[in-house]
């Protein structure tokens, strides 16, 4: 994201000595609840340990993807100063997926992705330095984002995920000082949606989205859950323990064959038909 500190240009880049809490890792986490918030400036918030410059948003749509909004306002012209390009003092929401945690914003990914007025697709063509949202006397350009109506995308203001699905969060921005911002943050109802969630690592990750399987079985212990996916010459079977995923390798591999897997006394089985030497065969792991 180049160097870290300040809106400048078509970046947004963050101080060195408050990296993690900027990316939200450290900054208060909420729930899915609508409710009223208020942040604080930098100068304020790391003064006074009650403050927040920041607040962290999850939705069921993901357990790994997550939102952080926080106050920021223009720096001094021609200064040292942060963010000293920014054409008003407001709301700052992006986007943090941790799966690109690693290579950042590289290879037309994001890690993270400021939400801007205007955008067209997410690309990253419209101005970031009027990526603020506040009251109109703080020179911002719109005083709320999002859309609760979940088949708006990005390019109607809505705050979506990587994959383009709608948060369905909205925040409006109520009242503002030089050192604070009150503003509502607005959920659809999500218990009456019955929601499907892609299941991740920790980070983010899944193994299954890269894997060409042509056919796929579940198995169970009552612990993990144990997928087996496989195609025409190869198999892989993958456990899930309610964390993370792990890659248990392969029963078959480069031979034509039909596979079934199965949980029992701790161990799990796969039974194997070869097409190619005209056998069955039984394994464990």
């Amino acid at each position: 994201m180049g160097s870290y500190g300040r809106i400048t240009g078509q970046t947004i880049t963050f101080g060195n000595d408050k990296r993690e809490y900027r990316l939200g890792k450290d900054c208060p986490k909420d729930s899915d609840k609508s409710s009223t918030y208020t942040l604080y400036d930098m100068d304020s918030a790391y003064a006074n340990g009650g403050k927040s410059q920041a607040y962290k948003f999850y939705t069921p749509f993901s357990s790994s993807e997550y939102f952080v909004v926080e106050y920021r306002k223009p720096g001094k012209k021609y200064s040292a100063d942060l963010d000293q390009n920014m054409s008003g003092a407001g709301l700052i929401v992006y986007r943090v997926n941790p799966a690109y945690a690693t290579d950042g914003n590289l290879r037309g990914n994001d890690y993270i992705y400021v939400f801007r007025p205007d955008d067209t697709g997410g690309m990253h063509l419209r101005d970031i330095t009027k990526a603020a949202a506040g009251m109109p006397t703080y020179i911002s350009g719109r005083q709320s984002i999002g859309s609760e109506d979940l088949s708006k995308t990005i390019v109607d203001n809505a705050i979506c995920y990587s994959d383009g699905r709608n948060s369905g969060m909205t925040i409006s921005v109520t009242a503002q000082t030089d050192d604070s911002i009150t503003f509502d943050v607005t959920f659809p109802d999500y218990a009456n949606m019955n929601l499907w969630e892609t299941v991740t690592s920790q980070d983010g990750t899944t193994p299954l989205s890269t894997m060409n399987a042509s056919a796929t079985q579940l198995a169970t212990d009552g612990n993990a859950i144990y997928v087996l996916a496989q195609n025409t010459n190869s198999s892989t079977v993958l456990q899930y323990d309610g964390a993370n995923w792990t890659n248990l390798g392969k029963p078959i591999d480069n031979v034509s064959s039909s596979v079934s897997i199965e949980s029992c006394n701790g161990s799990l089985y796969a039974l194997i038909s070869d097409y190619r030497n005209n056998c069955s065969v039984l394994k464990k792991i």
